[in-house]
């Protein structure tokens, strides 16, 4: 498989992983199939408040590369680490704020890193699993 393949395969694997996620909390969850700037996924929590979600996904635990994302506080993201078997998934779940914060700590700790915009994947630790994080 070549990368960008893999690349591809890893990150439209992640948006049903969380899709999937998502319902099965009872959540109301649209694909918007890049239809949609800065959001992979639209949806309605149980108690009504819509909100949208950007997916990023890797197949293996390397740098996360992430643009700035837009001031909106409805806006969340959710990486995931797409494991070789279903139960190897990881999920890093965060409001946008959360992402704009690290990208910031990220040029304060490595300011000669400039190849692109984002963050190691051990930047993410403290919110694996945080579904709590979204609006309910």
């Amino acid at each position: 498989m070549t990368r960008s393949s893999k690349a591809y395969r890893s990150q439209f694997t992640a948006m049903y992983l969380v899709a999937a996620e998502l319902s099965r909390r009872h959540y109301i969850v649209s694909p918007t199939l890049g239809n949609a700037q800065a959001a992979d996924l639209l949806c309605m929590a149980p108690e009504g408040k819509a909100f949208a979600v950007e997916i990023k996904g890797l197949g293996s635990p390397n740098a996360w590369l992430v643009g700035r994302p837009p001031a909106r506080s409805e806006l969340y993201y959710v990486f995931v680490l797409v494991g070789a078997e279903r139960g190897d998934d990881r999920f890093y779940v965060m409001p946008s704020a959360e992402v704009s914060r690290l990208l910031d700590e990220h040029v304060v700790a490595y300011p000669n890193d400039t190849k692109a915009s984002g963050f190691r994947f051990r930047a993410l630790t403290d919110f694996a699993n945080r579904w709590d994080l979204l609006p309910s």
